[in-house]
C-alpha cells in the first residue's frame, strides 16, 4: 500500500488545496504545510491550486446516459424516478447542498429519508450536513458504483 499521504496524492491528481481540505477535514493551512513538505521531499510534483475556478462544473451526462443509470439504478435499489435522480446527484458529488437538488428542502427530506430505507439493506446510508444538505460517504459512492457495474 502506497504510504504517502492522501492530500499529497490528490495535490499530485489536480485536485486544488481547498477541495482537499474539504474532502479530508483537514484545515487547508495544514494541507499548505504538508505539501510544501513534499514538494522539498520530491514526492509532490507540483503545487495545487488553491481552489477550483468559480466556473467549474462536474462533467455533464449526455441524456441517453443518464436515462440508462437512472433505470439501472431505480431496478438496482426499487426506486422511483425522483429517488433515483436525487441518488444520482449523490453519486456524482462528495456533497450537494438543498438548492442543488430539483426539488423544495422538505421534499429532498422525504426522498432521503426514503432512500435511506431502500440503500439500508446494501449497508449504505445517506449523511446529513445540518443547514446544508447531504452526502454519500466516498465508500459507499464507490459500493453504488461497483452493484451498478455489477461487480460485487
Amino acid at each position: 500500500m502506497d504510504d504517502t499521504p492522501i492530500a499529497v496524492r490528490l495535490a499530485n491528481e489536480g485536485v486544488p488545496v481547498r477541495a482537499i481540505a474539504r474532502a479530508t477535514l483537514i484545515p487547508s493551512s495544514d494541507i499548505w504545510v504538508q505539501l510544501e513538505e513534499a514538494k522539498v521531499t520530491g514526492t509532490l510534483l507540483s503545487m495545487p491550486d488553491a481552489d477550483w475556478p468559480s466556473t467549474y462544473r462536474p462533467p455533464v451526462l449526455n441524456r441517453q446516459t443518464q436515462a440508462l443509470i437512472l433505470q439501472q439504478l431505480q431496478r438496482l435499489f426499487t426506486l422511483t424516478m425522483a429517488e433515483a435522480s436525487i441518488l444520482l446527484l449523490l453519486l456524482r458529488r462528495s456533497e450537494v447542498p438543498y438548492p442543488d437538488f430539483p426539488v423544495s428542502p422538505n421534499a429532498v427530506r422525504v426522498f432521503v429519508y426514503r432512500l435511506r430505507a431502500r440503500l439500508k439493506p446494501f449497508n449504505m446510508s445517506i449523511k446529513t450536513l445540518h443547514g446544508f444538505g447531504f452526502y454519500l460517504p466516498p465508500v459507499q459512492q464507490k459500493r453504488a458504483l461497483e452493484l451498478l457495474q455489477g461487480r460485487t
